[in-house]
């Protein structure tokens, strides 16, 4: 299961809390949205930089109701985040996947550092 087809990678600075919103779906055909009412932990992975809504509140987090899910996270803002063209994967936690169901994992980025 995945978000989307990406044609295109978003664009974060390095050192930047520029935050990237997503919806997340199970079917984007039928705009049927996740529903994340039982969700206890998101988890965003950069380039081999892991941050949770747990232990980073700042960098991840998820807000809104059933059909209105959305997921915000700051990859800029990871620690050691590397530079370049990366894929994010995106994972939810709940009661039913206490292991996470990986949402995506070729979310794409491009991460430069400027001054």
């Amino acid at each position: 299961m995945a978000l989307c087809d990406f044609d295109t990678r978003v664009t974060i600075y390095k050192g930047y809390g520029n935050p990237i919103s997503i919806v997340p779906y199970k079917d984007i055909r039928n705009d049927a949205a996740i529903d994340m009412t039982g969700v206890t932990k998101v988890r965003v992975c950069v380039g081999g930089v892991t941050a949770e809504s747990d232990d980073v509140p700042a960098y991840v987090w998820w807000d809104g109701a059933v059909g209105n899910w959305v997921i915000h996270f700051k990859p800029g803002l990871f620690p050691l985040v590397p530079t370049g063209e990366q894929d994010a994967m995106i994972s939810v936690f709940s009661p039913d996947y206490p292991n996470g169901l990986v949402l995506t994992h070729t979310f794409p980025l491009n991460i430069l550092e400027i001054c």
